[in-house]
């Protein structure tokens, strides 16, 4: 349908290594440094007791619970991970669990968090974990880095709040504290952002070792609920007289904005062919985009082809099957991280051709019962939702049509 190789490259990816960004950690202001240690320790820690929020990752700090928050929250709301964190924990309570899950049964409880790559990792690394570490989490940040899905962020993250090692913590909510606090002028989004904020989070923590795991935590709360990207609470933040874009009236520039960049839009077609009281679904290959998840045949739409056209065509190439249009669906309207597609679902009946997986790993004809069971991509669940694949009625309707056709 769409392969990995066909979505644009990201930002990150497009600018050239030469690129540097000029900003030297080193010209900060000693005595302003001295000032922030100070003032987070007196004031910061002291708001962050009183108004930190009640999240069930700061309830149960085994490391394994840490570990799978911190993975759910890779660019994922705070109000979304927490039901499918809680739902986790049920399914999967510990390293062993989880690394004695099938991969479809994995992928199917991450159903709906995106990036799915994320719950491949996690899924290995509970692997590695029960084959090589007795199945408990490894306490440093250098063997962390060791397990797949685990970058210098979540590897660090881990450490400090499973573990209370000394490590620096930095995200875009720090990063964005950070800027603001120093009037720092580097996006979190350049490429070598990332290690220039941790140089400066650790010129400011040089002597905190010991309360480090309670910096990061708090820091990262006040970028959350506080010092927001939008319409920041300067008014209630603790922070505020210590804040140098505060005190010089520069809070809206810092950190400065990404650069906007055009959103590649794909139209997509697909098929809904029924065979009795079945329907035909393709499994994606496992290396791939959405790799490991089930989804309805079909796939782009070329330039100046009208998706019906495009959905025989696309079908045909995919499945072997020749068929043809007997109704339209609504269409379905879907962004990921780097494009956008609309949908375009159709319901189909056979004409002729011999059955064959072409793009997909496998073809398979499932039932309603067997389809709750698989994983699927959300665009796609959204169609079968629109065809009534859970209301019996409409479903019986719409196959009684294709078959009178």
């Amino acid at each position: 349908m769409y392969q990995k190789s066909e979505i644009p490259k990201s930002k990150t990816q497009r600018v050239k290594k030469t690129r540097r960004i000029l900003f030297d950690p080193s010209v900060i202001d000693r005595v302003e440094v001295a000032v922030l240690g100070v003032s987070i320790n007196r004031l910061l820690l002291r708001w962050f007791q009183r108004e930190g929020r009640d999240l069930p990752w700061r309830k149960n700090r085994s490391p394994y619970a840490v570990w799978v928050s911190e993975v759910m929250l890779q660019q994922t709301r705070v109000a979304t991970v927490v039901p499918y964190f809680e739902r986790w924990l049920q399914q999967y309570p510990d390293v062993n669990t989880l690394a004695n899950a099938t991969e479809q049964a994995v992928l199917k409880a991450w159903e709906g968090l995106g990036y799915y790559t994320r719950a491949k990792n996690l899924h290995r690394a509970a692997q590695i974990l029960c084959e090589k570490y007795d199945g408990e989490l490894p306490e440093t940040e250098h063997e962390l880095l060791k397990l797949p899905g685990l970058g210098k962020y979540t590897a660090a993250a881990v450490a400090s709040f499973a573990f209370r090692q000394p490590s620096l913590v930095v995200d875009g909510n720090v990063a964005r504290v950070l800027s603001r606090w120093l009037q720092i002028p580097v996006s979190y989004t350049e490429p070598e952002a990332q290690e220039i904020y941790r140089k400066v989070f650790a010129t400011i923590a040089q002597e905190e070792s010991k309360n480090l795991p309670q910096w990061n935590e708090a820091i990262m709360e006040l970028g959350a609920m506080v010092c927001t990207p939008s319409s920041p609470d300067c008014k209630n933040c603790p922070m505020k007289k210590q804040c140098g874009a505060f005190r010089a009236n520069t809070v809206s520039i810092f950190p400065p904005p990404r650069k906007k960049t055009e959103v590649p839009h794909f139209d997509i077609a697909v098929g809904i062919l029924f065979d009795e009281q079945k329907i035909l679904m393709g499994l994606r290959k496992r290396d791939g985009l959405l790799g490991g998840l089930w989804e309805l045949p079909g796939g782009k739409c070329e330039l100046n082809e009208f998706p019906e056209t495009a959905v025989v065509r696309e079908f045909r190439e995919e499945t072997g099957i020749t068929v043809e249009v007997v109704d339209a669906v609504p269409v379905v309207k879907h962004g990921f991280t780097h494009f956008k597609i609309t949908m375009y679902p159709f319901v189909l009946r056979r004409v002729g051709g011999v059955e064959q997986a072409h793009s997909a790993e496998r073809l398979e004809w499932v039932t309603k019962n067997q389809i709750t069971q698989m994983p699927l991509p959300k665009a796609t669940k959204e169609v079968l939702r629109r065809i009534g694949w859970d209301n019996a009625a409409v479903r019986d309707n719409l196959f009684t049509k294709e078959q009178k056709t």
